[in-house]
Formats: structure tokens, sequence, C-alpha cells
């Protein structure tokens, strides 16, 4: 699924002792980020250093090629962090809309509606020389952000 986010509620909306509630509130959340000048990363890594600080833990970072590259390994790392065990029926799901959807599917899950699982990794690498010209400027902003929460993501 282009979404992995979604394909992560999808996992865990397989397990018989979770509901899993897509969030309702994010097209509010994405007009912000558009006028936003460092996009959402900066925003969740203050999330992560308040959650790290309130807890003592590191939280749970998932990275969308990892768990393409390894589903099992990254599905039950993060089981182990929770103190869940890990469920194969986490792996697949079926095709078409879930119960879990909100009120944005119609609009953005065609893609994943269309899945019984997470998708390969295509192997495709982005550098700065893929980035159009007039938003390497906002990369190269934003890229100290996402190499922090890279840095804490689980690995397989």
């Amino acid at each position: 699924p282009r979404n992995y986010s979604t394909a992560l509620m999808y996992s865990f909306n397989q397990r018989p002792d979770t509901v899993a509630i897509d969030e309702p509130f994010y097209g509010i959340w994405i007009d912000r980020l558009i006028t936003s000048q460092y996009g959402c990363l900066k925003d969740e890594v203050e999330f992560f250093d308040w959650l790290k600080a309130t807890t003592k833990q590191d939280p749970i970072v998932v990275d969308g090629n990892e768990i393409r590259k390894d589903p099992k390994s990254v599905l039950t790392q993060i089981c182990n962090r929770l103190d869940l065990p890990f469920l194969d029926e986490m792996l697949s799901w079926p095709i078409g809309p879930k119960s879990c959807d909100g009120v944005w599917a119609k609009f953005w899950y065609n893609d994943v509606h269309s899945t019984t699982g997470f998708r390969p990794l295509s192997g495709i690498k982005i550098t700065e020389n893929d980035v159009p010209t007039e938003h390497i400027p906002f990369y190269r902003e934003v890229l100290p952000y996402y190499q922090k929460l890279l840095a804490h993501s689980i690995r397989t």
C-alpha cells in the first residue's frame, strides 16, 4: 500500500484483542501541514523527544521501508515493545474497505483497499538528486528531522 500507516492499522485490526480506529482529524492536520514551514517532521521529533523524556523509553518508530522489507520482523518487534504476542494474522487482511476505515477512506484508501498485505520493498532509493530543484531547500531543512527519527526506527 502507498499509505503504510493505514496498512499498519489494518495489520493490528486483524488481532482479536485490538480495535483499530482511523484518525478523523487528518484533513485538518493536512491543511496546517501545507502551510507549515517544516512539515510534520519537526513536530514529530518534538513529540518523540517529549515522549522519551516523559516515559523514559524510546517511542516506537516505524520506517515504511523497513516494514516492507520484512513485515514479520518489524511487527514482531513492535509487539514485543508493546508486550503483545505477535500473531501471523497481522501479516494479511481481506481486500476491500474495512470497518476501521475513517471518513477519508473513500478519498485516500483506493490503493490500500486493493491490497491483502504489505507490498515488498521496490528497491527505489530517493536522494537529493531526485528532488525537484524548487523543493531542495525544504528537503535540506527537514532531512535532519527525518534522520533523527530514522536513527530510532525499528530495524530488520
